[in-house]
């Protein structure tokens, strides 16, 4: 099962019953929508949380209706005590099922998951590639997000119910394995790529992988060793803390990586030069534009700044 799929069960008790009271008098569900490229392990792509409700109903038998709109006599009931008629009418229901066929090409299939999901639990973006790009990448990206270092150097602050962490590590391995010229300004399309390059390039090279280990280990490394808890913040001061920038993660890590271990550790033993510089472009507009922007000539230029700031101290 699809890792974001493990997220099943996420409504209040009173949520679900409202399900359920909403079967009971017949009101229509919304469609359901599957993935059906293995036939027999199909994704929900939306529905996810009334499939969970309906077990936990009718097969597991442990929902208690609680908070009900309409048929408070049923408050306390689950299954067993629900009068045979409402069973009957909620058997009966018909229901709507959408499924996408196999051999549906996968950005299509992305851009599906996206439209769909309008529920109050959407898929985050990387929530979708997990669920597409089954195989060695879903498991890769949790193995370095796990890592100690990633924690530490990212200061604890990155989330990891919804796999935030998943894609900034995503975000390193696709700027370090394409760069930054090949980023045409849709992150979603260029995130997809690595994960299939990662898919397809293991089982051929399993140094190809080990390769990426490492440099993402030694660009963390450096990082948190040259701007300690500031790592991959913008710096306006030394008094504030701002929030972790995926943008400039991707920049650091990235640009370090491909960097040998001497050059990095003369890189670090400027630190405090490289801070007071680092800091000082941070007084230019458009460098801070650069950050938030996402365009692709946006992106380059951010990644040339720090570029050069790395260059003229290794």
């Amino acid at each position: 099962m699809p890792d974001f799929q493990r997220k099943a069960g996420l409504w209040t008790n009173e949520q679900k019953s409202q399900l359920i009271e909403s079967l009971i008098l017949r009101i229509p569900l919304p469609a359901f929508y599957f993935d059906g490229s293995e036939n027999d392990n199909w994704i929900v792509i939306d529905g996810l949380q009334r499939l969970t409700t309906i077990k936990e109903f009718f097969v597991d038998a442990t929902l208690k209706l609680s908070g009900l709109e309409f048929l408070k006599d049923l408050d306390g009931c689950t299954v067993t005590d629900m009068p045979r008629v409402y069973i009957r009418r909620m058997k009966e229901t018909s229901i709507i099922n959408y499924i996408i066929n196999p051999g549906a090409p996968i950005n299509l299939k992305y851009n599906i998951f996206k439209r769909i999901n309008t529920g109050g639990l959407k898929l985050e973006p990387q929530e979708i590639r997990h669920a597409l790009f089954q195989g060695f990448a879903t498991k890769y990206l949790k193995e370095l997000s796990d890592m100690p270092l990633f924690k530490k150097a990212t200061g604890y602050s990155i989330r990891t119910e919804r796999m935030l962490d998943r894609e900034f590590v995503l975000r390193f391995i696709a700027f370090y394995e394409m760069g930054v010229e090949k980023y045409d300004g849709s992150i979603d399309d260029y995130l997809n790529k690595a994960m299939e390059i990662l898919n397809k390039k293991y089982p051929k090279d399993e140094g190809y992988v080990e390769n990426i280990t490492r440099k993402f280990t030694l660009a963390l490394d450096t990082t948190y060793e040259t701007f300690g808890r500031f790592s991959f913040r913008r710096m306006p001061d030394l008094y504030k803390r701002r929030t972790i920038s995926k943008a400039l993660f991707e920049a650091w890590t990235s640009i370090l990586a491909h960097h040998d271990v001497d050059e990095l550790q003369k890189f670090v033993a400027h630190k405090k030069q490289i801070i007071q510089e680092y800091m000082e472009m941070f007084q230019d507009d458009e460098f801070n534009g650069c950050i938030t922007s996402g365009k692709a000539s946006s992106v380059r230029k951010m990644f040339d700044k720090i570029g050069q700031l790395v260059e003229s101290y290794i």
